[in-house]
């Protein structure tokens, strides 16, 4: 009797962006489905474009959004539309006629805030009754966190969305217990389907070697918009001497930060790839900066975290409290304050002292392979084999 080698369990990933050049997040989520195609399985990206055709290459499959993402939001905001994703969802239902999904098959839809990836894999699933793992890198926007708002504008509540396209998910897995805990909180219904899985630094690189200087540089990569409000830094740092920050990315558009221009300690840099990013990181900076600007937001982990601990540069941080903030302060890897700009005043004035950088500095070498996204990502890991 001949036996059939049993075929890779098929796993699509649905994400609402795939760009990895830039961005620490773009890196690791890359990475993450890396992992999955190197435990065995055949996995397809399936993502969005502006353009109005389907567009294919060898790592992922886009398909079109069907609108302006500016419309799209308009029309969630006042309730026309349950996400900026909808026609991308209608596109997706298309796409998956000609897949032939059956039970044997897996979807990750991964969240940065958006509804419409969690809302495809939840039809999938009853339509299919393939399988469905929800993977939330950021809560749901415009659905409350621990009783928080995404922010203070009028916007239609996804409070029901959240539920609908969650309560068939096999199983939800976030990237900080501080979300973990929230959604036990506001769904009991998931508690045994709930996994925390955080995310690492990818490739090894070496130490910062950094040359001393009569300067202490403080370096902030990422984003540049209210949510991470970086210019809590530049505040501190005024009027400080032999301190410098530095603010690497797309900051051009970004009038809180543009202020500072004429400042001499303050320097703004264009954003660059990822890659030259951690190159100018380990030879320019003696401290790496992080922030976010509310409680809403301490159920996230910011990414670039993973590539400071990766460095072996001590952190400063402005975070509301919550895992990302536990992380810094509990294993001694820098200061991490609350969200005030003289609480980080006195952080850098300890940071000054190469005695005190010296510990930190030390602690994260030692934690650092604790933090190999291969050793962090397990849980998420396991779950796939389980369902395979």
């Amino acid at each position: 009797m001949e036996y059939k080698e049993k075929e890779k369990m098929r796993i699509y990933v649905l994400m609402a962006t795939y760009s990895h050049l830039y961005s620490s997040g773009g890196t690791i989520a890359k990475a993450t489905y890396e992992i999955l195609r190197k435990e065995g399985y055949d996995v397809k990206v399936i993502s969005t474009t502006d353009q109005n055709m389907l567009q294919c290459n060898d790592e992922v499959t886009y398909l079109p959004l069907g609108w302006k993402i500016r419309i799209g939001s308009l029309l969630t905001r006042i309730g026309m539309a349950e996400d900026y994703l909808d026609r991308w969802v209608s596109s997706g239902l298309e796409f998956f006629k000609k897949e032939n999904l059956t039970q044997e098959d897996l979807l990750i839809a991964t969240s940065v805030g958006e509804i419409g990836t969690l809302k495809l894999a939840s039809i999938l699933k009853k339509l299919y009754n393939c399988k469905y793992i929800a993977h939330l890198h950021d809560p749901v926007k415009h659905a409350k966190m621990n009783g928080y708002k995404y922010d203070w504008k009028p916007h239609a509540s996804r409070e029901k969305t959240e539920r609908n396209y969650l309560i068939n998910a096999d199983y939800v897995v976030t990237c900080c217990n501080t979300y973990l805990e929230a959604l036990h909180k506001k769904y009991s219904f998931l508690s045994n389907r709930l996994v925390n899985a955080h995310f690492g630094w990818i490739e090894s690189v070496e130490k910062s070697n950094r040359k001393a200087e009569n300067i202490l540089r403080i370096a902030y990569g990422g984003n540049f918009g209210w949510p991470q409000s970086p210019e809590i830094l530049a505040k501190a740092v005024e009027g400080l001497d032999g301190v410098e920050a530095v603010f690497i990315g797309k900051y051009q558009n970004y009038k809180p930060i543009l202020r500072f221009t004429d400042k001499s300690n303050i320097r703004l840099i264009d954003r660059m790839s990822h890659r030259d990013y951690i190159i100018y990181m380990q030879t320019n900076v003696d401290v790496a900066f992080l922030s976010l600007s509310k409680e809403y937001f301490s159920a996230c982990i910011p990414a670039k975290l993973y590539d400071y601990i990766n460095i072996g540069l001590p952190i400063l941080a402005s975070l509301p409290d919550g895992e990302a903030k536990k992380i810094i302060n509990d294993n001694q890897y820098g200061i991490a304050v609350s969200i005030d700009v003289n609480g980080l005043r006195e952080a850098i004035c300890s940071l000054l002292d190469d005695k005190v950088r010296r510990i930190f500095i030390n602690n994260i070498n030692l934690d650092k392979n604790k933090w190999n996204i291969k050793n962090q990502l397990y849980p998420l890991i396991n779950l796939v084999h389980e369902l395979s």
